[in-house]
Protein backbone atom coordinates (compact mmCIF):
# COMPACT_ATOMS: atom_id res chain seq x y z
CA UNK A 1 0.00 0.00 0.00
CA UNK A 2 2.88 2.45 0.86
CA UNK A 3 4.77 1.36 -2.26
CA UNK A 4 1.88 2.16 -4.85
CA UNK A 5 1.01 5.47 -2.92
CA UNK A 6 4.62 6.40 -3.14
CA UNK A 7 5.00 5.17 -6.38
CA UNK A 8 1.97 7.20 -7.49
CA UNK A 9 3.04 10.43 -6.24
CA UNK A 10 6.18 9.91 -7.57
CA UNK A 11 5.16 9.53 -11.39
CA UNK A 12 2.66 12.36 -10.81
CA UNK A 13 5.91 14.42 -10.14
CA UNK A 14 7.54 13.46 -13.40
CA UNK A 15 4.55 13.48 -15.28
CA UNK A 16 3.81 17.19 -14.33
CA UNK A 17 7.39 17.93 -14.52
CA UNK A 18 7.69 16.98 -17.54
CA UNK A 19 4.54 18.52 -19.06
CA UNK A 20 6.02 21.86 -18.09
CA UNK A 21 10.07 21.28 -18.30
CA UNK A 22 9.86 18.32 -20.80
CA UNK A 23 12.25 17.37 -18.31
CA UNK A 24 12.51 14.77 -15.90
CA UNK A 25 14.78 15.14 -12.91
CA UNK A 26 17.33 12.58 -12.56
CA UNK A 27 16.99 13.28 -8.48
CA UNK A 28 13.15 12.45 -8.71
CA UNK A 29 14.36 8.76 -10.69
CA UNK A 30 16.82 8.09 -8.40
CA UNK A 31 15.21 8.65 -5.59
CA UNK A 32 12.27 6.92 -6.28
CA UNK A 33 14.67 3.75 -7.67
CA UNK A 34 16.24 3.56 -3.99
CA UNK A 35 12.71 3.85 -2.44
CA UNK A 36 11.83 1.05 -4.52
CA UNK A 37 14.69 -0.92 -3.64
CA UNK A 38 14.19 -0.30 -0.42
CA UNK A 39 10.58 -1.06 0.07
CA UNK A 40 11.27 -3.97 -1.56
CA UNK A 41 13.95 -5.37 0.48
CA UNK A 42 11.83 -4.76 3.78
CA UNK A 43 8.43 -6.76 2.01
CA UNK A 44 9.97 -9.45 0.21
CA UNK A 45 12.66 -11.35 2.28
CA UNK A 46 15.64 -9.53 1.96
CA UNK A 47 17.17 -11.11 -1.20
CA UNK A 48 13.86 -12.26 -2.59
CA UNK A 49 13.22 -8.25 -2.84
CA UNK A 50 16.42 -7.04 -3.54
CA UNK A 51 16.26 -9.36 -6.63
CA UNK A 52 12.81 -8.67 -7.56
CA UNK A 53 13.69 -4.77 -7.50
CA UNK A 54 16.66 -5.23 -9.52
CA UNK A 55 15.85 -7.12 -12.11
CA UNK A 56 12.95 -4.58 -12.49
CA UNK A 57 14.97 -1.92 -12.92
CA UNK A 58 17.22 -3.37 -15.79
CA UNK A 59 14.05 -4.59 -17.06
CA UNK A 60 12.53 -1.39 -17.60
CA UNK A 61 16.04 -0.10 -18.72
CA UNK A 62 15.83 -2.68 -21.26
CA UNK A 63 12.63 -2.28 -23.21
CA UNK A 64 12.62 1.27 -23.62
CA UNK A 65 16.21 1.92 -24.40
CA UNK A 66 15.98 0.45 -27.96
CA UNK A 67 13.55 3.89 -28.59
CA UNK A 68 15.67 6.23 -26.90
CA UNK A 69 18.73 5.03 -28.92
CA UNK A 70 16.53 5.31 -32.32
CA UNK A 71 15.84 9.10 -31.05
CA UNK A 72 11.96 8.58 -30.23
CA UNK A 73 12.29 8.67 -26.74
CA UNK A 74 13.94 10.76 -24.32
CA UNK A 75 16.33 9.38 -21.54
CA UNK A 76 14.61 10.45 -18.47
CA UNK A 77 11.60 8.26 -20.02
CA UNK A 78 13.70 5.04 -20.08
CA UNK A 79 14.77 6.01 -16.76
CA UNK A 80 11.38 6.32 -15.25
CA UNK A 81 10.32 3.47 -16.93
CA UNK A 82 13.74 1.86 -14.68
CA UNK A 83 12.59 3.29 -11.79
CA UNK A 84 8.96 1.77 -12.01
CA UNK A 85 10.54 -1.75 -12.22
CA UNK A 86 12.18 -1.58 -9.07
CA UNK A 87 8.87 -0.75 -7.32
CA UNK A 88 7.00 -3.20 -9.52
CA UNK A 89 9.36 -6.08 -10.50
CA UNK A 90 10.42 -7.91 -13.29
CA UNK A 91 6.80 -9.91 -13.51
CA UNK A 92 5.01 -6.80 -13.71
CA UNK A 93 7.53 -4.86 -16.16
CA UNK A 94 6.10 -6.10 -19.37
CA UNK A 95 2.84 -5.75 -18.79
CA UNK A 96 3.20 -2.41 -17.56
CA UNK A 97 5.19 -1.26 -20.51
CA UNK A 98 2.35 -2.74 -22.61
CA UNK A 99 -0.55 -0.38 -20.71
CA UNK A 100 2.50 2.43 -21.06
CA UNK A 101 2.64 2.13 -24.79
CA UNK A 102 -0.95 2.08 -25.53
CA UNK A 103 -1.43 5.26 -23.26
CA UNK A 104 1.33 6.86 -25.30
CA UNK A 105 0.12 6.24 -28.45
CA UNK A 106 -3.34 7.50 -27.86
CA UNK A 107 -1.65 10.03 -26.28
CA UNK A 108 0.71 10.91 -28.88
CA UNK A 109 -2.78 10.92 -31.47
CA UNK A 110 -3.64 13.74 -29.04
CA UNK A 111 -1.00 15.36 -28.96
CA UNK A 112 -0.57 15.89 -32.86
CA UNK A 113 -4.01 16.94 -33.21
CA UNK A 114 -3.54 19.80 -30.74
CA UNK A 115 -0.49 20.47 -32.53
CA UNK A 116 -2.54 20.77 -35.76
CA UNK A 117 -5.27 22.53 -34.18
CA UNK A 118 -2.82 25.18 -32.97
CA UNK A 119 -0.98 25.58 -36.06
CA UNK A 120 -4.70 26.81 -37.74
CA UNK A 121 -5.16 30.10 -38.54
CA UNK A 122 -7.88 31.01 -36.11
CA UNK A 123 -7.43 28.40 -32.95
CA UNK A 124 -9.80 30.16 -30.37
CA UNK A 125 -12.67 30.40 -32.98
CA UNK A 126 -15.16 28.02 -32.20
CA UNK A 127 -13.51 27.24 -29.07
CA UNK A 128 -15.43 27.43 -25.39
CA UNK A 129 -12.53 28.66 -24.08
CA UNK A 130 -11.46 31.83 -23.41
CA UNK A 131 -9.32 33.34 -26.10
CA UNK A 132 -5.84 34.14 -23.40
CA UNK A 133 -6.52 30.71 -21.99
CA UNK A 134 -6.67 29.20 -25.43
CA UNK A 135 -3.57 31.43 -26.46
CA UNK A 136 -1.37 30.85 -23.79
CA UNK A 137 -2.25 27.03 -24.27
CA UNK A 138 -1.19 27.29 -27.92
CA UNK A 139 1.80 29.01 -27.03
CA UNK A 140 2.84 26.05 -24.78
CA UNK A 141 1.86 23.65 -27.27
CA UNK A 142 4.19 24.76 -30.31
CA UNK A 143 6.82 26.24 -27.85
CA UNK A 144 8.34 22.55 -27.43
CA UNK A 145 7.68 20.38 -30.36
CA UNK A 146 8.78 17.67 -28.40
CA UNK A 147 6.24 15.14 -26.89
CA UNK A 148 5.85 14.73 -22.95
CA UNK A 149 5.96 10.73 -22.51
CA UNK A 150 5.89 10.63 -18.57
CA UNK A 151 2.46 11.31 -18.52
CA UNK A 152 1.87 7.99 -20.46
CA UNK A 153 4.16 6.07 -18.50
CA UNK A 154 1.87 6.97 -15.01
CA UNK A 155 -1.35 6.39 -16.81
CA UNK A 156 -0.06 3.19 -18.07
CA UNK A 157 1.37 1.74 -15.01
CA UNK A 158 -1.79 2.87 -12.85
CA UNK A 159 -3.49 1.23 -15.17
CA UNK A 160 -1.56 -2.02 -14.77
CA UNK A 161 -1.84 -1.80 -11.15
CA UNK A 162 -5.21 -1.42 -11.41
CA UNK A 163 -5.76 -4.30 -13.43
CA UNK A 164 -3.24 -6.61 -11.46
Amino acid sequence: MISSALLLTLLLTAALTDLHSRRIPNTLVGAGALFGFLLSLSTLNGFVGWQQSTTGLIAGLIIFLPFYLLGHMGAGDVKLLAMVGSFIGIGAVPEAALYIMLVGGFLAVLWQWMQRRFTAANPAKGSALPSRWLARLQHKVLADQRYPYAPAIAVGTCISLAVT
